[in-house]
């Protein structure tokens, strides 16, 4: 394999071990802060959060979500509305790729 090769395949998340791994770090410390912002103050930081917890559930399925789960039910309960559709929105993102959860477990 020549270095041109080698490196584009060290390189390449969806081939590379290495890249996969990097990746699955990089998720898990997005979706740590998008949790933490779930606790805002401000509705619309909270609403974002969830949003952007469901774009990265979609394109990242891979990602252990169930972990994730209990923190959008707590959104479902949340006083603005926005974030409470936001939340179901993500939550079906998630069920439509996860249908192994246990979900009668997680959603009371």
């Amino acid at each position: 394999m020549d270095k041109k090769t080698l490196w584009e395949t060290l390189t390449d998340w969806k081939q590379s071990p290495v890249m996969r791994g990097i990746n699955r770090l990089r998720i898990k410390w997005y979706v740590h802060d998008l949790i933490t912002a779930l606790k805002d103050e401000d509705w619309i930081v909270r609403a974002s959060a969830v949003e952007a917890i469901g774009k990265i559930a979609e394109k990242h399925p891979e990602y252990d979500w169930e972990a994730v789960v209990p923190n959008l039910i707590t959104a479902l309960k949340d006083k603005d509305s926005d974030v409470r559709k936001k939340a179901v929105e993500a939550l079906g993102k998630i069920a439509e790729k996860h249908p192994e959860y246990d979900w009668e477990i997680v959603v009371p």
